[in-house]
């Protein structure tokens, strides 16, 4: 959706990892041009990242409609 709309791939960026070394929990946010559409928290980086997209792509399509 982002490529259709922007041109370009979202970008993750790692904001912070917090915890102790055995549970560590990970916030990354989704930029697109600089512009931040969401952020979300995981056990590990992809699993934050997932949800972040979920987050951008349900505001992506309210913006469509």
């Amino acid at each position: 959706m982002t490529q259709a709309r922007f041109g370009v791939t979202p970008e993750y960026v790692l904001v912070r990892a917090f915890g102790p070394d055995h549970k560590k929990e990970f916030e990354v946010a989704v930029k697109v041009h600089d512009r931040e559409f969401a952020h979300a928290r995981g056990k590990s980086k992809k699993e934050a990242q997932q949800k972040a997209a979920q987050i951008a792509l349900k505001i992506l399509s309210k913006e469509d409609g």
